[in-house]
């Protein structure tokens, strides 16, 4: 895409040498308005619109803020760049001059003023925003499943959430202060009480021997995006590949222990997590422990592992661990 001064000047060089006539009546005007408002994490901001001059226009974008959008030349649709999208906490507004200019040569210019609105949605009781990637422009959920509030320093607990067996539905088990009990699952989907399933005697896998053997049921889901699973309608819980790409890649979070983490755009806490063998939370505010939505051929799981001087992906067993949602694409 070329930009709309060179656009411009190619329409009126062609109308020249083919006779086009412009199809306009009147000076050239914008009808569309000077003031809109968008969620925070939304890519697409208005359409601009003008009425009148002669033949195509060519639309384009000046001024303070004008490196975080880009404008389509043709329909006058703007929209923030992927790597730009609003974050209500970090910015309100944005300044923008929009430019149109017809096949006559005649240009005019409009202040675009863009207000940015907070979004939340509630699931399961529980109030969320969003938090856009700068890294990768993908959106997350601000804070843990289960947390109260975004995490400000990695003692603040109101902050830790919930700890959920990967892969199960969110039925009561996650409180930390949920009962336990030895007996294995034998439904993944429906395991008919809300108590911590312990198993000490190996893997601390929640679900029976003989049932899902190779994760698949349970892999998929925590991959639903309808609100029926552990993550708000539009969420899922992200892949190893997601996790690496915004929080453990050179340009990226880069997440080397847990004070990179708190202190990262997506502020993870160290929660520690709930053991398998007692159902005790082990290590709040030393580890911290996110699931990923990808199992080990059923015998585990995958996520990141945060420490005091480390930050990893790493296969574990099924321990009761923190989880933060990725919008679906």
């Amino acid at each position: 895409m070329g930009t709309w001064k060179e656009y411009a000047t190619v329409t009126v060089v062609m109308m020249a040498i083919f006779g086009c006539e412009g199809g306009g009546d009147g000076a050239l005007v914008f009808r569309s308005p000077a003031a809109v408002s968008v969620s925070e994490c939304q890519a697409e901001v208005t359409r601009v619109q003008t009425e009148g001059g002669e033949g195509p226009v060519a639309y384009g974008i000046e001024g303070v803020d004008a490196s975080d959008f880009e404008v389509d030349v043709d329909t006058g649709v703007v929209t923030f760049l992927r790597d730009k999208l609003p974050d209500y906490e970090r910015k309100e507004s944005y300044q923008l001059i929009v430019t149109a200019l017809d096949a006559s040569g005649e240009s005019i210019a409009q202040e675009l003023v863009i207000g940015i609105l907070p979004w939340s949605t509630t699931h399961n009781g529980v109030e969320y925003g969003c938090t856009p990637s700068p890294y990768t422009g993908r959106v997350w959920l601000d804070r843990n499943l289960g947390a109260t509030k975004v995490c400000e320093n990695k003692r603040d607990t109101e902050c830790y959430g919930d700890y959920y067996q990967w892969g199960r539905n969110s039925d009561g088990h996650e409180k930390g202060d949920s009962d336990t009990t030895t007996e294995l699952a034998t439904d993944v989907n429906d395991v008919g009480h809300g108590k911590f399933i312990l198993n000490p005697g190996g893997d601390f896998d929640w679900v029976d021997p003989l049932v899902d053997t190779d994760g698949t049921v349970r892999e998929n889901n925590w991959k639903k995006t309808d609100g029926s699973s552990v993550c708000p309608a539009g969420y899922r819980v992200p892949t190893l590949e997601e996790i690496e790409a915004d929080l453990l890649n050179p340009g990226s979070a880069e997440i080397t222990n847990i004070d990179d983490a708190v202190a990262s755009f997506l502020k993870l806490p160290p929660a520690g997590y709930r053991t398998g063998h007692s159902g005790r939370v082990d290590a709040p505010g030393a580890y911290g422990y996110y699931w990923s939505a990808n199992n080990r051929d059923g015998r585990g799981a995958y996520g990141l592992y945060m420490s005091m001087d480390a930050g990893t992906l790493r296969s574990v067993y099924m321990s009761g661990w923190s989880v933060r949602c990725i919008r679906e694409e």
